[in-house]
C-alpha cells in the first residue's frame, strides 16, 4: 500500500482522493507501509487517549472505491503534537517501534525515527501555513 501524507487546505480532501498522485500537485511526504492502526497507535502515544478511543479519528473521510484511494485526515491535537516534539523524537520513536503494530510489520527503529521525523516536519509546515495533514492510501 501506497501512503502519502499531504499538507493541503482543508477543502482540499475530496480533490487529493481522486489524484492518482498527490505529491504532483501538493507538498507531502511518503511513508509507504502507514496505515490507520499505525497512525492510531502514534496518536495514542502522543495523546494519551487510548488506542480505542484513538481509533474512531482514524475512518476513511473520502474513498475512491471500495478498493481505494482512502483519504484520512489527522487530528490537529496529532499535528500539534507531532509539531513540538523535537526533543522527545527518539523516545517516541523507540516507544513507537515496540508496539504490536510496528514490530508485526518488521519495522526497524531507523525506519520508524524517519517516519516520526517527517511526519513531526510536515505537521511543522501544517502549522506554519495554516494548513491541514491528510493521509492518502491507495495501490503501489
Amino acid at each position: 500500500m501506497k501512503t502519502i501524507f499531504v499538507i493541503a487546505d482543508d477543502d482540499e480532501a475530496v480533490s487529493i482522493c481522486q489524484a492518482a498522485e498527490p505529491m504532483e500537485d501538493w507538498e507531502g511526504v511518503e511513508l509507504n507501509g502507514m496505515d490507520a492502526g499505525k497512525m492510531t497507535m502514534l496518536h495514542s502515544l502522543l495523546t494519551g487517549d487510548t488506542f480505542q478511543d484513538a481509533s474512531s479519528h482514524y475512518q476513511a473521510i473520502y474513498s475512491g472505491s471500495e478498493y481505494g484511494p482512502w483519504v484520512f485526515s489527522i487530528p490537529r491535537i496529532v499535528v500539534e503534537r507531532l509539531a513540538t516534539i523535537e526533543d522527545e523524537m527518539e523516545e517516541v520513536a523507540e516507544e513507537l517501534a515496540a508496539t504490536e503494530e510496528f514490530e508485526t510489520g518488521d519495522w526497524t527503529l531507523e525506519q520508524v525515527e524517519i517516519v516520526v521525523s517527517d511526519l513531526a516536519a510536515s505537521a511543522r509546515i501544517c502549522l506554519e501555513d495554516e494548513k491541514k495533514l491528510f493521509m492518502w492510501m491507495g495501490e503501489m
